[in-house]
C-alpha cells in the first residue's frame, strides 16, 4: 500500500470571503476524491481569528467541507489559537493536535506548533511533540505534518515575513531537528509562510505549501491543495484547480 493523503493548509476561513472560500474547498474536496486519499490534511490556520464565536463557526465549516470520507487530521496554527483554547480545538477538530498515524509500513506525525503564549504569530513544537518523536524507532520511516517551518531558509524576499523573520520559523526548531536528525526522516511538510518552497535543510527535505487563502493581500483565495504520495519516494503534487504548480519528487 502507498498512502496518499490530500493536504491544504492556510485556509482563513472567515467573514468576509466565507462563502468564496467555501466554494473553493468544495471544488478541492471533488478533486481529493477523484485523488482518492488514505488521510485528508489541514496544515493549520484554519480560521482568520475573528471572534470565538465566528471562529468556532468557520471551524466547523471547513471540517464539514473536508470531511467526504476518509479520515480527516487537523492540526492547529497561529491565527485558530486567538480567541480559542487548544483543547477547545481539539473538540472541534476531533483529533488530537500531536500525534502519529501509521499505515501501508509508513509512519506518519503531526506535530503541534501553536503556542498561544508566545503572542501571535510565533509558534514552537510542544512537549508532547517532543515526547513522541523520542519513541519513534530510529529505522522507521517518518513523514512529518506540522504548521510552523523546522528548517531555516532566506525571507528577505518574502511578502509577509521580509522585516520580521523571527515570527516565521518555529522557534524551537534547532531542538527539533536535534531529535529529527537521529531518525528517518522521508521529509516535512508544512504551513505558515504562504512561501512555497522546497528546502534542504541540515540533510531533511523540507516542503512548504502555498496558502489556501491569504498569498499576498492581493490575492485573498489561492485555491492551493497537494495531493501526496509516500512510497519508494514522496512524490508531492501541488495543484491549483486542475494544474499543477510544482511536482516534487523526494
Amino acid at each position: 500500500m502507498t498512502p496518499r493523503v490530500g493536504v491544504v493548509s492556510d485556509v482563513h476561513m472567515r467573514s468576509a470571503y466565507r462563502e468564496e472560500l467555501t466554494a473553493e474547498l468544495s471544488g478541492v474536496v471533488n478533486r481529493f476524491d477523484r485523488f482518492d486519499p488514505d488521510l485528508v490534511v489541514a496544515l493549520g490556520d484554519i480560521v482568520e481569528d475573528e471572534t470565538a464565536d465566528r471562529d468556532r463557526d468557520h471551524i466547523e465549516r471547513v471540517r464539514e467541507q473536508l470531511s467526504f470520507g476518509p479520515p480527516l487530521r487537523m492540526l492547529a496554527g497561529n491565527h485558530d489559537v486567538q480567541s480559542l483554547s487548544l483543547e477547545m480545538l481539539r473538540s472541534l477538530f476531533g483529533n488530537p493536535l500531536s500525534g502519529v498515524v501509521r499505515m501501508g509500513g509508513e509512519t506518519l506525525v503531526f506535530l503541534n506548533s501553536a503556542a498561544p503564549r508566545l503572542g501571535n504569530p510565533r509558534g514552537e513544537v510542544d512537549e508532547e511533540g517532543f515526547e513522541l518523536l523520542g519513541k519513534l524507532d530510529p529505522d522507521e520511516p517518518v513523514t512529518v505534518f506540522v504548521h510552523h517551518p523546522l528548517h531555516y531558509r532566506d525571507l528577505s524576499e518574502t511578502v509577509w515575513w521580509s522585516t520580521r523573520p523571527e515570527e516565521a520559523l518555529c522557534g524551537n526548531k534547532t531542538a527539533v531537528n536535534g531529535i529529527l536528525e537521529g531518525l528517518s526522516v522521508r521529509c516535512v511538510i508544512n504551513g505558515h509562510l504562504h512561501d512555497p518552497a522546497h528546502t534542504r535543510y541540515r540533510g531533511i527535505d523540507h516542503v512548504t505549501l502555498n496558502a489556501f487563502s491569504k498569498e499576498t493581500p492581493e490575492v485573498p483565495i489561492t485555491g492551493t491543495y497537494a495531493e501526496v504520495e509516500i512510497g519508494e519516494s514522496v512524490r508531492i503534487e501541488v495543484k491549483v484547480r486542475d494544474d499543477t504548480v510544482v511536482r516534487y519528487e523526494l
